[in-house]
């Protein structure tokens, strides 16, 4: 069993917002973390920090900010339980009415939650809030914004493929209702303990019932990358000895592509749309998942998924009944 060092204050009162943020040697990360998500405008929350045995000053840290704040709560594992394991924890330790992950490297606008708490009430039969997403690449040295997309169609179908082609990884991290995510969550794990893309295929069922809302008000901060040192030319000469190897990743990647694009096809098989509307959106599933599998022929996957786009627009664009 965890082991915690701090619990969370007795209180009549649930808050409105669970925060979850799963951590393992974020010692360098943690302090800027939980001021970032503390300068929120929307205060009535929760703060979950699961620390998968970290061997640095994470829990130190993470400690100090539960003695002032008695909406931190600090739970340490007794061992290192895995990454996913960690995520499962804190999930189901939650017990407000809203949930989400908090990367440590991740940060929020001062109205993010604001944002995403208005639209989910309003909303009642969604059961995830999303908003802009900012990321930016260390690597390339580059910013890339991209906002929630507008719909195309009145039509429902139209707005759930829509918003799945052009749905974000990080969506992950937007706001759930704790009980669709708990369920959602852990069906997942169990069905596809390893999958490569378990973000996207986490998102793509509630995306493609129409489940899915968002606020360009709120803005999700994602920063990637790490200093990179060019290879030698003594390196390179050594990744040629490899081929075969690098072949073999290559049909593992394929594999994992495969393996991606047949959960989404289950997962539409199980979804709540009738047939006909199952059958319309197929191909935009199958664009879907190679986007979002990271295929080896990336252009022309991207070209197929420019095909989808404008079809999908087309398409609805029609009267129907003809």
């Amino acid at each position: 069993m965890p082991v915690k060092s701090s619990s969370l204050p007795e209180s009549p009162s649930v808050p409105t917002v669970s925060i979850g943020i799963p951590v393992y040697n974020s010692g360098e990360l943690i302090r800027d973390c939980l001021e970032d998500v503390l300068a929120q405008t929307f205060q009535d929350f929760q703060i979950l920090i699961y620390d998968n045995a970290s061997t640095d000053q994470t829990g130190e840290i993470a400690r100090e900010f539960a003695k002032k704040d008695p909406r931190i709560s600090y739970v340490r594992q007794v061992e290192n339980k895995g990454a996913v394991q960690n995520f499962v924890d804190v999930l189901n330790a939650a017990d407000a009415k809203y949930f989400m992950w908090h990367a440590d490297d991740d940060r929020l606008s001062p109205n993010f939650l604001e944002a995403m708490v208005e639209i989910l009430n309003a909303n009642s039969n969604a059961d995830l809030a999303v908003g802009a997403v900012h990321s930016f690449n260390h690597i390339k040295d580059e910013l890339k914004e991209a906002s929630f997309p507008t719909p195309w169609s009145k039509i429902q179908l139209a707005t759930s493929i829509r918003q799945l082609l052009g749905s974000r990884a990080s969506w992950f991290y937007g706001l759930w209702r704790s009980e669709y995510l708990r369920q959602r969550f852990n069906y997942l794990t169990a069905a596809y303990p390893r999958i490569i893309g378990f973000d996207h295929l986490l998102l793509f069922l509630p995306i493609i019932e129409g489940r899915v809302v968002g606020s360009n008000q709120g803005v999700f901060y994602q920063f990637r990358g790490a200093k990179v040192v060019e290879p030698s030319r003594s390196a390179n000469t050594r990744l040629k000895s490899k081929k075969p190897e690098l072949q073999e990743k290559v049909q593992a990647k394929l594999a994992d592509r495969s393996k991606f694009r047949k959960a989404c096809l289950a997962d539409l098989g199980r979804s709540h749309l009738p047939a006909w509307q199952r059958a319309i959106a197929f191909p935009f599933v199958i664009a879907h998942a190679d986007r979002c599998s990271h295929s080896t022929a990336r252009k022309l996957v991207h070209i197929n998924f420019c095909i989808a786009q404008m079809s999908l627009l087309n398409f609805f664009k029609k009267p129907m009944g003809r």
